[in-house]
């Protein structure tokens, strides 16, 4: 029984020397420092642009119309005219209307206004997160 104790004692004495930290102390060593916060990355959905609606506008048409128009209107009239004897003579007389053509602009078809509307795009976008804050910690001593 007592064996086993002198052995373990004699095993520790001599890996002491391998494993001396600072001021004489054995076995391992670790010294206190300000440990900087970690971050990590949170990737969440977000809008890249925002839904619209716009209008866009389409100005009228006009075309050029030509049309034939009475000038001055047919019909009969009474002439009162002299003969060769010089006597009065009336008559009905049938008189031709007079027609002109005339060239005028008309809208062919109105302006208007054509909405659209136009759905909201969106991607992804990451953000940094704090995983562990700022901290005083002990760290393995270098050799």
């Amino acid at each position: 029984m007592l064996r086993p104790l002198i052995l373990t004692a004699a095993l520790v004495a001599g890996a002491g020397p391998a494993l001396a930290g600072p001021a004489g102390f054995s076995g391992e060593c670790f010294r206190e420092e300000q440990l900087p916060a970690r971050y990590g990355a949170f990737v969440e959905k977000a809008m890249v642009r925002a839904p619209r609606t716009y209008a866009i506008y389409t100005p009228p048409t006009y075309e050029t119309v030509t049309e034939r128009v009475v000038v001055r209107p047919g019909g009969r009239s009474w002439r009162v005219s002299r003969d060769a004897g010089g006597r009065k003579v009336g008559c009905w007389v049938d008189v031709p209307a007079e027609y002109g053509t005339v060239h005028r602009r008309v809208m062919a078809e109105p302006g208007r206004l054509v909405p659209y509307a136009q759905a909201a795009s969106y991607g992804f976008r990451s953000r940094p997160i704090l995983v562990e804050p700022a901290r005083r910690g002990w760290v393995p001593l270098d050799d």
